[in-house]
């Protein structure tokens, strides 16, 4: 999230085809959260737990809109100043 150069940092979060989302960073501890995601009446629905905390599940909702093929708006109580990008990142 944030900005596109943030591309370069190792910092992830990651959308699988499978249902499954992840958050992942390229410090000392890769995955930070996990869980999954859907999509369901025009918004993003994940559950997910932090791998500090596997007992809580949080459930986050937001409305997704496009901005082209490389990022996307998500907006959301969960995220900060209620709207952040996502930017995909090349492999």
């Amino acid at each position: 999230m944030g900005a596109a150069e943030e591309c370069l940092d190792g910092d992830t979060m990651a959308f699988y085809a499978s249902g499954a989302w992840a958050v992942t960073n390229a410090g000392g501890n890769p995955v930070e959260a996990i869980g999954v995601w859907s999509l369901a009446q025009g918004s993003l629905v994940v559950d997910f737990s932090d791998l500090d905390m596997p007992d809580q599940v949080e459930t986050a909702t937001g409305l997704v809109g496009a901005d082209g093929e490389t990022q996307f708006r998500l907006t959301s109580d969960m995220v900060a100043g209620g709207e952040q990008t996502l930017y995909r990142c090349s492999e």
